[in-house]
């Protein structure tokens, strides 16, 4: 590369000196087209011009006319929120429809390029925040997918993160409104040790309108949660998202926990294996900051506000009818409660993973959550006494359609059939509606005692429960060292004496 002093150079000693060229060349090492350009244009001959840009070999013109076409809107569909296109799909786009044959970098260099000749907007510029604790805690969903038992099932990741020093919280949910966002917050506090000021997009399950500048109208659910913690909140600006940056950031991290998908029995063994994540992250290292996650909590912890000394109940009551079938609907679907209070009024309690019934003062009915629209929650308990004048409604009721009972049950079902004729499924009946006042344990215990002792009947499963509840009541009578009762113990009988007396 020729530099300034080599330029100086080659003019001193070829105009001042008297030199030729062809000398200066041996010289200085140049060409001597070189040397003849410095005489004649000086420095101006050699400052900095604009870059070739190499033509790319495989994005034709093509090729390009299409990915202005998609820059400009006239292609690629309908685009919504996030949901455009970048460098990838549109590489897909041309391979599937114009036989591209090239990479992804070289379309993803000519987008940069042409979005700045053809003025197309990037967005705003988000500038970096002071770091230094405030005590403030970012709140916001992701969906991610799951196996559930073995269904491949959506469910929702609330994420809360301080923004100072990058302490987590998460949880899985099946849905996403007030119930989950309520238990999410009230748990997450309880998880951080105090109460943050906290930071939600303008979310329906906590915003009812939008008002002037950050002003919100909230639900009065939310409003009566946020009064019993004294919790501090605050809303992001409309199509702000970066405002929430630190937990929109988190949300990619938070999701690839879950790589590959994994499998879990139920939601609750998910919700274990996320808090484990969320406490384990508390030892990481953010890259650009001093002092691991759980050093700059400790700092952040002091400005949080304490809990208050009763837990809040975020369940959501709704005063509901029972229909003939004692079914009562709450969020589109079915709950079932006893057959006694078909035809009438009772409150039901929705909470983020179970929905109660409540009538007379007193809990008649404990459900897990239902979240298909239109799906029906039946608790077979509630249906027994309707199987004592239709047994055979056993068999094809919808609500004894995917009961699960041990194996006995259908044994003893067999032999009661097998036995009585006509009458045994009368008699399971009978032995099933044992279950309203004993629990499915003691009553799984009984029938197996009696079909130890083949005893086949609804007397005998009833003699075995009464059984099991004296020998469980009565004490053990110690008599050792009581009332001068000498210890007396015999040995076993040896068996084999008796056979020799019968050979």
């Amino acid at each position: 590369m020729l530099k300034v002093e080599d330029i100086q150079g080659i003019a001193e000693y070829c105009r001042v000196l008297g030199h030729s060229a062809r000398e200066a060349s041996r010289v200085f090492q140049r060409s001597r087209n070189t040397v003849a350009k410095v005489l004649k244009e000086g420095v101006e001959g050699f400052r900095h011009r604009e870059v070739y840009r190499r033509r790319s070999r495989v994005l034709f013109p093509v090729h390009q006319r299409y990915i202005d076409d998609v820059l400009e809107g006239r292609k690629g569909g309908l685009q919504v929120g996030k949901q455009k296109h970048n460098a990838l799909t549109i590489t897909n786009h041309l391979r599937s429809e114009l036989d591209y044959a090239g990479s992804v970098s070289q379309v993803r260099r000519y987008i940069s390029r042409r979005r700045s000749e053809l003025g197309i907007c990037r967005g705003e510029v988000s500038l970096d925040r002071v770091r230094e604790p405030q005590g403030l805690c970012e709140a916001d969903w992701t969906e991610v997918k799951v196996y559930l038992g073995s269904t491949l099932t959506s469910v929702w990741l609330f994420v809360m993160r301080f923004r100072f020093s990058g302490a987590l919280f998460v949880r899985a949910y099946r849905a996403m409104d007030t119930e989950s966002l309520l238990d999410g917050l009230q748990r997450g506090f309880e998880h951080f040790g105090g109460v943050p000021t906290v930071q939600l997009d303008n979310q329906k399950a906590a915003v009812i309108k939008l008002l002037k500048g950050r002003a919100r109208l909230e639900t009065k659910a939310f409003v009566a949660f946020r009064s019993h913690y004294c919790a501090r909140v605050q809303y992001t600006m409309r199509s702000s998202p970066d405002e929430n940056g630190s937990v929109e950031a988190t949300m990619g991290p938070a999701a690839r926990w879950l790589v590959p998908v994994p499998f879990f029995a139920r939601l609750s063994d998910l919700n274990v294996y996320l808090l484990g994540c969320s406490t384990r992250y508390l030892s990481h290292q953010i890259r650009d900051r001093s002092g691991l996650v759980g050093e700059n909590f400790d700092l952040e912890k002091n400005l949080l506000l304490p809990l208050p000394a009763r837990r809040y109940d975020t369940g959501r009551e709704l005063r509901v009818m029972v229909d003939d079938q004692s079914r009562f609907r709450y969020r589109d679907v079915w709950y079932s409660v006893p057959l006694s209070y078909r035809r009438r009024e009772v409150t039901a309690v929705g909470y983020a993973n179970e929905v109660h019934a409540r009538a007379d003062g007193r809990l008649i009915a404990r459900h897990d959550r239902g979240f298909e629209r239109g799906g029906k929650v039946l608790d077979p308990l509630h249906y027994l006494p309707a199987l004592r004048r239709k047994p055979h409604q056993l068999d094809h009721a919808q609500a004894f359609h995917n009961w699960q009972l041990p194996l006995i049950y259908e044994q003893f079902r067999q032999e009661l059939e097998r036995r009585h004729n006509g009458k045994g499924l009368s008699l399971y009946v009978e032995v099933l509606g044992l279950l309203q006042d004993y629990r499915q344990t003691e009553l799984t215990a009984a029938l197996r005692r009696a079909t130890t002792h083949r005893c086949f009947s609804p007397d005998a499963v009833r003699f075995y429960l009464r059984s099991g509840e004296r020998t469980g009541d009565a004490p053990e009578l110690e008599m050792h060292g009581r009332w001068n009762v000498p210890d007396v113990r015999l040995p076993p009988v040896d068996l084999n004496r008796y056979e020799s007396l019968v050979m």
